[in-house]
């Protein structure tokens, strides 16, 4: 299976917004991805502009905004912020992309703190899985 990658933010907005349908991900990235179904990250066409149209709704939503910024404050005040201290005092290394990786998963669980943001820095399972 090949590949394009990219992070330039003008080659993510040609490819993702302006020219989608040039770039279709097609029948061996949806197999190897069909753990995701036909969400957005696998779809291609149609299927992909309705979800797309759906997820612009849900995002640009004033109630989700509101809840979005105030759960992001939330996590920083409760999560990142005791980490930081934690390991300043201690004078410990820490890995910023394990952090963050953290602080990005537990923000994503709304209903339920998986706990992956805390002073021990534990191994959550269902992280774990995901990376894997």
């Amino acid at each position: 299976m090949y590949m394009l990658v990219t992070a330039d933010p003008a080659n993510v907005h040609y490819i993702m917004s302006s020219n989608f349908s040039n770039f279709e991900k097609g029948y061996d990235f949806n197999k190897r991805f069909d753990i995701l179904g036909d969400g957005i990250i696998n779809a291609d066409r149609d299927l992909w502009k309705n979800q797309r149209k759906v997820a612009q709704a849900l995002v640009n939503h004033r109630l989700f905004c509101k809840r979005l910024v105030k759960t992001i404050q939330d996590k920083v005040e409760r999560g990142l912020i005791p980490v930081l201290e934690h390991v300043c005092k201690q004078s410990l290394v820490l890995d910023l992309q394990d952090l963050f990786q953290r602080f990005t998963f537990d923000a994503s669980c709304v209903s339920f703190d998986p706990g992956c943001l805390s002073i021990d820095l534990p191994e959550v399972a269902f992280s774990k899985a995901m990376d894997n």
